[in-house]
């Protein structure tokens, strides 16, 4: 499992500037291809539990480090999270994930849960449930990855 594998390559950047902005991102101070965010994910299962049982410590430690991991997307729940520049804590803000984001980390194509099967526009709400219920498309890749591998060496060896 363990066992280094090539993965999807990145997708080429848009232009000079990186990737385009996401489609819905309602902040024109969010530009692309500039300096780099500074980003603290909130950990809003265990906002809540510390603030039902008013611990505050626990509170204070649910807003994340921008080491930390981004939580992981869910069905149930959109996360939100802290953005500003580096020396501009008081020009942040608190934001979700747009949907073309959360295509990106999930290995989708951009639009790729904007329309159903029926060609019918998914409602933003709905795209959000999608994704928090699907597994990760590089994750599924290397795992998919190391299963042929194991079996075709099993093939190999029974010939």
């Amino acid at each position: 499992l363990f066992k280094p594998r090539p993965m999807l390559p990145l997708p080429p950047p848009c232009g000079e500037g990186g990737r385009a902005a996401a489609e819905g991102d309602r902040t024109a101070s969010f530009e692309t291809g500039r300096q780099i965010p500074v980003i603290h994910p909130f950990q809003c299962f265990r906002m809540r539990g510390a603030a039902k049982r008013q611990e505050k410590t626990a509170f204070r430690n649910s807003f994340g480090l921008p080491t930390d991991p981004f939580p992981t997307l869910l069905a149930s729940d959109v996360t939100p999270f802290a953005f500003w520049y580096e020396g501009d804590p008081e020009g942040g803000c608190i934001r979700f994930l747009t949907e073309t984001e959360s295509e990106r980390l999930m290995g989708l194509p951009e639009g790729g849960t904007k329309y159903g099967a029926d060609g019918v526009e998914i409602r933003p709400l709905q795209r959000y449930k999608a994704l928090g219920n699907a597994i990760a498309l590089p994750c599924a890749d290397y795992i998919m990855a190391g299963i042929y591998e194991v079996l075709a060496d099993r093939a190999g060896k029974e010939e």
